[in-house]
């Protein structure tokens, strides 16, 4: 298998956790140093911006480090198409593994999906332990002993920390010529492949790390960690219970996807 990760130049402290991680597990890796949405050289890609989808969406113009985030996915997946693999999984330097990943990586190969996103951002290793519960999901496939895929009734369910792409699915998200949003612009790229998520997550945003963005640091704030955890896992298990009885009943509630990689 191989892992694309996304980094800036100047990150090497933040990356280093991650990397480390994956050196151990024996898994073979590329950084693809994305663009600084901070400085001038995010104005050289000027002509490869289309705002007119985000204006008339967002209702304001894109921020140079929106397109610095887009820029740069874009540059992994070019990089990925370029190469030989047929599907790879992407990463964004503050993601983290719950374990080896070569298992579950194997199976949705043979499984043939487009896109799977294994965490997201600002969630926690608590998060990832009872996500199940917190942000259920339905027509479930067991793609391992321990992980199920399935989709999402919740767009909010999104972010590209950490995903799952085929090559078919590359292509089809660099065919348009113009960077038209966010990178990570859920009804843009639902519009093009099937986005389908894995239960329990595989990945977690480490905390207390510098943003390669906003120069700040993401802090625990364990009390309101805790309140948010409690809530979204009441209103997580209502769901979960609600899921299991329309699915059982022959529904699909949530939003209409395309499923050409679900069974």
């Amino acid at each position: 298998m191989k892992i694309y990760i996304c980094t800036l130049k100047r990150s090497e402290e933040r990356l280093a956790p991650l990397v480390d991680q994956i050196s151990s597990m024996g898994i073979n890796y590329e950084l693809v140093y994305g663009i600084d949405g901070r400085s001038e050289e995010i104005v050289n890609y000027s002509d490869a911006l289309n705002q007119d989808y985000f204006l008339g969406k967002y209702k304001r113009k894109l921020k140079s480090t929106e397109v610095a985030c887009t820029l740069s996915h874009r540059k992994m997946l070019q990089r990925f198409v370029d190469s030989q693999e047929l599907a790879a999984i992407f990463l964004e330097d503050d993601a983290f593994f719950v374990e080896d990943p070569s298992g579950v990586f194997n199976a949705l190969v043979g499984l043939q999906y487009d896109m799977v996103v294994l965490g997201y951002p600002s969630r926690t290793r608590f998060e990832s332990t009872y996500s199940k519960l917190m942000e259920p999901i339905y027509s479930k496939v067991l793609c391992s002993d321990a992980y199920k895929v399935g989709r999402s009734p919740q767009k909010k369910n999104f972010g590209l920390m950490a995903y799952y792409l085929s090559r078919d699915a590359a292509l089809s998200l660099l065919n348009a010529d113009k960077v038209w949003s966010v990178a990570d612009d859920y009804d843009l790229i639902s519009s093009q492949v099937s986005v389908l998520h894995i239960r329990p997550y595989l990945c977690f945003e480490r905390r207390n790390v510098l943003s390669s963005i906003n120069s700040t640091y993401r802090n625990d704030q364990s009390l309101h960690l805790f309140r948010r955890a409690a809530s979204r896992l009441l209103r997580g298990f209502l769901a979960y219970v609600f899921l299991e009885m329309a699915t059982r009943l022959g529904f699909e509630p949530g939003y209409k996807i395309k499923t050409r990689g679900m069974q």
